[in-house]
């Protein structure tokens, strides 16, 4: 009988805990940095949330508008709409003018444009509201999306520590950008969205294409003439059952997410589907999990279709603005967002009225570049095809989705919208990278740490402008400590424990890139 070397459990269960623990403390910074209902549409988020944790899934539809849907919840929630009026869209404003968030704590109703939206992430971040709905209530709610999204973040930390390459890790870190952790500290369902793709993009190709760097370190073809596999391991105890888990829970989280969330799991399926061989995919099909997340994912992606198709959930405010504006124009005007859209994803904070200062925007895109340009050089046929593939419909997807319909809804996509395909290019380049180990060698380790080490730098930097946007604008005095806006932690306090948790963040992840797990012996056949 041969074997083959896993991490063990025990293992596994402290890196959890301890990424678990390092992304909640990053997270944590930003839910307690950013005002009440400052991040896109938190204030319908919050109300949907309050009545989806009553048992409200729907709501009731408001007569003459099939967007608005009407809740009975706390006569609060409907406040939240009118706090950050002041100064969204006004970076030079802090966030002092807001009214204090609070009172009305009889039942009333609340309106809200998302109450169509799938229930299950508005049901469990929305528990807090039973017992505090107040402001702290929902800084609890946002303490709940940030252990939703610090748990499936720190799971594909998890998987990625597993693999023989430690420069997938480096692909992760690139992959939670400053606005991934920024969402996942808001209400707002599009964070689970994001760190559930991330799971299932690390966790997927190291279940689909588990023998890529074996085969380049041999110098063997990827694939025989009958386009099959011929050096793939095909013994199925190989195929790693907390992986499998990984992939199945995060997929069937993800489609249950947002109007688009099935179409981009779908997306994402295609693209790791392609990068695997049919032996490969019959080996994990043999196997009683396989079928069973197999069977779960199913369920989950028929009923959010059909919760989207019933509730008419694709619905959009018109506008009339663009009405008469010439087909190719509206093309052309659409791709000229690209590269907006881009640096959304990095981090344009607020109601999209404060970008990340240029610093940010430099280490993030040279990071993540030089990911992307070892792994063209680095990658097989099948792995290259595929990062260009995924390279292409980040760019492309959006424009398809947005410029037949400007003429109705203007240009309203944002670059967050894309993320969870877009966060396969750092990591599908990382992997092309890992899956030949002779191009960096021992500089594998190295590398991913100074990856590591100037996106860290990259986080606090964003970190500073936001906070001292909120406390006195944009343009407002460089001390701002005393400024009239101030959160619940003292800014100082706040600052550098936010700074701490970026080392304690650098620091873990160099660890697990130069480490080793303690690992047991799996049988994988005879």
């Amino acid at each position: 009988m041969s074997a083959r070397r896993l991490p063990a459990a025990g293992s596994d269960r402290r890196r959890w805990l301890v990424s678990f623990a390092v992304l909640s403390a990053l997270m944590g910074g930003w839910a307690v940095a950013s005002p009440l209902f400052s991040s896109p549409d938190e204030p319908a988020h919050v109300a949907k949330a309050a009545g989806a944790a009553r048992g409200q899934f729907l709501g009731r539809p408001v007569r003459g508008d099939p967007l608005l849907r009407t809740f009975r919840a706390p006569a609060v929630f409907a406040t939240g709409h009118a706090v950050p009026d002041c100064y969204k869209f006004k970076p030079d404003v802090g966030a002092a003018c807001a009214p204090a968030f609070g009172g009305l704590r009889r039942t009333g109703d609340v309106v809200t444009h998302v109450g169509n939206y799938p229930p299950l992430y508005y049901t469990l971040v929305g528990l807090p509201t039973l017992v505090a709905p107040s402001a702290a209530g929902v800084y609890l709610m946002r303490l709940v999306s940030v252990a939703l999204s610090a748990a499936f973040l720190a799971w594909a930390l998890v998987c990625a520590a597993r693999w023989r390459s430690p420069i997938l890790l480096a692909g992760v870190a690139a992959a939670t950008t400053p606005m991934v952790l920024y969402f996942g500290a808001s209400v707002n369902p599009n964070s689970l969205e994001m760190s559930t793709a991330i799971c299932l993009w690390v966790s997927g190709l190291m279940l689909l294409v588990p023998a890529e760097a074996e085969r380049r370190a041999k110098g063997e073809d990827d694939v025989g003439d009958d386009g099959h596999d011929e050096h793939e391991p095909t013994r199925v105890g190989q195929i790693d059952t907390m992986l499998v888990a990984a992939a199945g829970l995060s997929a069937a989280v993800l489609v249950s997410m947002r109007t688009l969330s099935p179409l981009l799991l779908g997306l994402i399926g295609l693209f790791l589907l392609g990068l695997t061989s049919r032996r490969r995919l019959a080996d994990l099909v043999g196997r009683r999990d396989v079928r069973m997340w197999l069977a779960v994912g199913a369920v989950a992606a028929a009923i959010a279709v059909v919760w989207l198709i019933v509730h008419d959930t694709i619905q959009l405010p018109r506008v009339d603005e663009f009405r008469d504006l010439p087909a190719t124009t509206a093309a052309r005007n659409s791709l000229g967002k690209t590269d907006g859209d881009i640096r959304q994803m990095v981090g344009v904070f607020g109601w999209l009225d404060t970008p990340s200062p240029a610093l940010t925007f430099y280490l993030w895109f040279f990071a993540t570049g030089t990911l992307i340009v070892f792994g063209l050089v680095a990658a097989s046929r099948r792995l290259l095809m595929g990062l260009l593939a995924v390279i292409a419909a980040t760019v492309v997807v959006p424009r398809l989705l947005e410029f037949p319909s400007v003429q109705k809804y203007g240009f309203g996509w944002q670059g967050r919208y894309g993320l969870p395909l877009a966060v396969g290019v750092p990591l599908l380049a990382a992997f092309a990278v890992g899956s030949r180990p002779e191009m960096l060698g021992a500089w594998s380790a190295k590398v991913t740490r100074v990856v590591i080490a100037l996106l860290g730098v990259a986080h606090v930097a964003v970190f500073v402008v936001v906070l001292r946007r909120y406390m006195v604008g944009v343009n407002g005095p460089l001390d701002f400590l005393d400024g009239p806006w101030q959160p619940p932690v003292a800014p100082i306090v706040l600052l550098v424990g936010f700074s701490l948790a970026v080392v304690a963040w650098a620091w873990w992840l160099g660890r697990l890139a130069a480490s080793r797990p303690a690992s047991v012996v799996v049988a994988s056949g005879p």
